[in-house]
């Protein structure tokens, strides 16, 4: 029994999540906006998007896939292909960008809306706005059905207008800024303004948990002087304590004067893209690799974007996407394509009923017998107690026979805490309730069946 709680330990300690971290700011001379991307992998493109193109969203699953014709010209950072981008900024200063939040989200369904994938998301909004209002104006018309991703997007315009949009319990929560800065890490606005409330004058300065980072980064902006003139030096200065082993791309967007620096990685030496250098009418597409030397913005090709789907693939290995139709859909997007694998998957949401109100539950969904045992998961996340529940949505999920492992980190020390003889102190469970003796319950005891769309309820006391 020992050994099993032993092995539930290590594996709830290693569930990471990304540590991305952005803000944007209002100084005498400008509206500027800058990011740290930190992921595991640093290869990408800078893709120039033309104005004027008929899309189609890529039809991972649903009836209703948006469709448009491209309004402006963007420039955007992208790794996973054409058209799914991580961030960008089009011709009229409007910047689009996302991190991951891990205290997780389950995205609003709007009625009678268009469906789009994620990052698809953040290409339509740029594609067909130029305002912070004229997105927040048109957020009930595109229903998000994820691929794999659970973020909040952080916008900016030349005004000087900022909004967070995150999607809590099925909810669109939308917070806009009045002060001349706004920052958002990779925990919800709400939490990170309550741990900054507790936490702003013992910032742990070692941690690159996003809390601390959120805290961290509030005191680096409250160095500029924003009453006065900056620059992108001064921006790239206030990312840095920010920055962690997994930063592969540092962004600074000068909103003002629609021009992008970044520096990656592999090649620190800062690079400047200018909008207006660009003719966003002319449809053909060019790329620049971001970790290259120097920045050359060449023909961008169906291979370099097969290259980019094809590293996707290889990295996150996901068996329900068909790649080679999505490569297809990235460099033709007027196409309506339909990926059949995609359509298979389901969406499961685990409600928890929690006696204490504080931490987080770290839970586990397992998606075989064989890998119960092996405590190998499928999917993992941790999310913070809120009145007394906790919900959370795993996407994109085939169908099967799945069990939940679960347990509440009350003291909200990122353990799993244990008595002398190795046995949970802190409120544990398995899906169906389940009970085991001297141990784990069976998965036969655990399991249920997943063929649509699930949610379970379970009591962690």
């Amino acid at each position: 029994m020992r050994a099993f709680f032993l092995t539930i330990i290590i594996l709830f300690a290693s569930i990471k999540a990304s540590a991305c971290s952005a803000f944007m700011c209002r100084a005498k001379n400008g509206v500027y906006f800058a990011k740290n991307f930190d992921w595991q992998y640093s290869h990408g493109y800078i893709i120039k998007n033309s104005k004027g193109v008929f899309k189609n969203g890529y039809n991972f699953k649903g009836e209703h896939t948006a469709s448009w014709t491209s309004k402006y010209g963007s420039i955007t950072f992208n790794q996973i292909g054409k058209e799914f981008p991580f961030g960008g900024m089009n011709e009229e200063g409007l910047v689009v960008e996302q991190l991951w939040n891990q205290d997780d989200c389950e995205y609003e369904v709007f009625k009678n809306s268009k469906t789009i994938s994620e990052l698809e998301w953040i290409q339509f909004q740029l594609d067909n706005y130029k305002t912070v209002d004229e997105v927040i104006d048109s957020l009930k018309q595109i229903t998000i059905i994820p691929v794999m991703a659970k973020v909040h997007y952080f916008i900016t315009d030349t005004s000087g207008k900022s909004a967070i949009i995150e999607f809590i319990n099925g909810k669109t929560q939308l917070i806009e800024s009045s002060d001349n800065h706004q920052l958002i890490t990779n925990s919800n606005y709400k939490n990170s303004q309550n741990y900054w409330a507790t936490h702003k004058d013992t910032v742990d300065k070692t941690s690159g948990r996003s809390l601390d980072r959120y805290c961290h980064l509030s005191h680096s902006i409250s160095k500029l002087n924003l009453d006065n003139t900056i620059d992108s030096e001064a921006l790239f200065k206030t990312l840095l304590p920010t920055r962690t082993t997994q930063t592969q791309w540092s962004i600074v967007y000068d909103v003002t004067n629609k021009e992008i620096q970044f520096l990656s990685r592999n090649n620190p030496t800062v690079k400047t893209i200018k909008l207006d250098n660009f003719n966003f009418e002319d449809d053909t597409t060019v790329a620049a690799k971001i970790n290259s030397e120097t920045l050359n913005f060449n023909d961008y090709s169906f291979d370099d974007n097969k290259n980019l789907v094809n590293a996707f693939q290889k990295n996150f290995g996901i068996p329900y996407i068909d790649y080679k139709m999505m490569n297809t859909h990235q460099m033709n997007p007027n196409k309506q394509l339909s990926d059949s694998l995609f359509k298979n998957t389901v969406n499961i949401k685990v409600n928890f009923n929690v006696k204490k109100n504080s931490g987080k539950i770290a839970l586990m969904l397992v998606n075989s017998e064989k890998n119960y045992k092996k405590r190998q998961p499928i999917k993992a996340a941790k999310s913070n107690v809120v009145n007394g529940r906790v919900s959370v949505m795993f996407y994109s999920i085939p169908k099967g026979d799945y069990a939940v492992m679960a347990y509440h980190d009350v003291n909200n020390n990122e353990k799993l805490d244990t008595n002398f003889l190795g046995i949970p102190s802190e409120p544990f469970v398995f899906s169906n309730n389940a009970k085991g003796f001297m141990g784990a319950p069976k998965f036969e005891k655990a399991k249920f069946i997943v063929d649509s769309d699930t949610v379970i309820d379970l009591d962690i006391k």
